[in-house]
């Protein structure tokens, strides 16, 4: 089976940026007609992804926006006014019901993730595809605004 992805390395995406990129299975003639396509998200594919496949065009269309892929840190009141923190890539969305106000945010100094799609032709690991998201903090400073405008003062 000579079943080749192509390519392995989507475009440099920057978060919160809509995109699609297609990946194209290659077969060699002798190879079996390729029946069934899996692909597995892995790391750093939070958002809005969505993976398409095609068993007859021999392709997989990876599209979306990525979203949360950063780790963040929100410290907050809590509504019994005490001190709370939150590190974690979806700190904003767990903010509990009824906290008082955000008091500081400190984005991710990472400026840039790698998400990871394994890829499984008929049955058989084929490989990864990734793709690199620069961070252009639009989704913590967007949570943000709306976790002040949130807040229960």
């Amino acid at each position: 089976m000579a079943y080749t992805l192509s390519p392995t390395t989507l475009a440099l995406i920057a978060e919160d940026t809509d995109f699609a990129r297609t990946v194209t299975i290659a077969t060699d003639p002798a190879d079996p007609l390729i029946s069934d396509i899996v692909v597995t998200l892995g790391d750093n594919t939070a958002g809005n992804i969505l993976v398409t496949t095609d068993t007859v065009a021999n392709t997989v269309v990876i599209s979306g926006r990525y979203n949360d892929n950063f780790v963040k840190i929100v410290n907050y009141l809590d509504a019994e006014k005490q001190p709370q923190t939150i590190t974690s890539k979806t700190a904003f969305a767990e903010l509990p019901v009824g906290y008082l106000l955000v008091n500081e945010y400190l984005a991710s100094t990472s400026t840039s993730a790698t998400a990871t799609y394994a890829v499984t032709v008929n049955g058989a690991n084929l490989g990864v595809v990734t793709q690199e998201i620069n961070n252009n903090y639009t989704p913590g400073q967007t949570a943000l605004v709306a976790a002040v405008a949130g807040a229960q003062v």
